[in-house]
């Protein structure tokens, strides 16, 4: 495994603590954080960043991305299938938005989301984000401060919120369904009902944000399958 990138992707509002179980175990990894993108920017123009920030020649490339840092996975994947040879999706999906024969967040939840951005404050909208991905645990504002990127911008939140709206990636999923694996929670109130995709393991006693250890074996075995 040592030609092997890791690359760490984190999710929307939060910072890296949701990975630590995971990064405390690898010895090199690169963390890229989804807060603190330039403004307007894309899924594309921002996989491109990375590509070209780490993708060389025949380096290969293993992803290990949660939430929707899962949407910039998978682009990834589609712009450099060469070089990326396994991602981990860590409570995620291809996408997020309800459509005909798939569950995902309403379209009236989302505009909700983005009316608390709009007029919230962003440690108000922060600490509103962080309830809902900790559900059905209860968490204080106290706790839910550790779980927080304090140095996000508004406006690329604005993004993701309108990516997570535009994005479906499932082609992209199916087409590269061998290289993927879903370990999702199974009380994730942000992924309804991540059982529709392939090669998926469910696991209990874990929310959105907080991932139990076991977690930990699926990410491994993912790694060292072949």
């Amino acid at each position: 495994m040592n030609s092997v990138t890791t690359l760490v992707i984190g999710g929307f509002v939060l910072n890296a603590k949701p990975l630590e179980f995971i990064t405390s175990q690898l010895k090199n990894y690169h963390y890229i954080d989804v807060n603190q993108l330039p403004p307007e920017f894309t899924l594309q123009s921002q996989a491109q960043t990375i590509i070209s920030q780490y993708v060389c020649d025949k380096q290969k490339i293993q992803i290990i991305a949660y939430s929707c840092g899962g949407l910039l996975a998978l682009t990834l994947l589609q712009l450099a299938p060469e070089n990326i040879h396994r991602l981990i999706m860590l409570n995620s999906t291809p996408c997020f938005m309800a459509q005909e024969n798939w569950q995902g967040i309403s379209n009236a939840n989302l505009q909700r989301l983005r009316q608390r951005l709009n007029k919230q404050s962003l440690t108000e909208f922060a600490d509103y984000f962080t309830t809902l991905a900790a559900y059905p645990e209860s968490i204080d504002k106290k706790d839910a401060l550790q779980w927080q990127n304090l140095a996000a911008n508004r406006d690329t939140l604005m993004t993701w919120l309108e990516l997570i709206e535009q994005s479906d990636l499932r082609p992209i999923a199916e087409k590269f369904a061998t290289r993927i694996a879903w370990i999702n929670s199974a009380t994730d109130s942000l992924i309804p009902n991540p059982t529709q995709n392939s090669n998926h393991k469910i696991i209990s006693n874990s929310t959105h944000l907080r991932m139990s250890p076991d977690y930990l074996q699926c990410i491994f075995e993912a790694i060292y399958h072949e």
